[in-house]
């Protein structure tokens, strides 16, 4: 799974945002759900966050590591329950939420 992240974005930093913000939304998700994860269902929500990146990274949206893991949990959280999803609803001035920056500024 970390081999696959690496992949997606070169700044180690960021590398570390997108580890944090798919581990967070895969774990709330479970939480939510009150399902015990198994190592099958823990992968299939992993490739879900993938995706998510990997639409929101690119073209048109083209949004920042700390955006995409701020709606992380929301997107996981459509797609689990089958419900429409359209990103292009969410703001469109983005300021990140308290503690956004924090790991930087150790």
């Amino acid at each position: 799974m970390a081999g696959e992240l690496a992949s997606l974005v070169s700044n180690p930093f960021s590398l570390a945002t997108l580890n944090d913000g798919i581990t967070r939304a895969v774990a709330q998700s479970f939480r939510e759900d009150k399902f015990r994860p198994t190592m099958s269902e823990i992968r299939r929500r992993f490739n879900m966050c993938v995706d998510i990146f990997k639409m929101l990274h690119a073209k048109p949206f083209e949004w920042s590591v700390i955006r995409i893991v701020d709606e992380m949990g929301h997107g996981l959280r459509h797609k689990l329950d089958g419900i429409p999803w359209d990103p292009t609803k969410a703001r469109s001035l983005y300021v990140p939420g308290p503690g956004a920056y924090q790991r930087f500024m150790r």
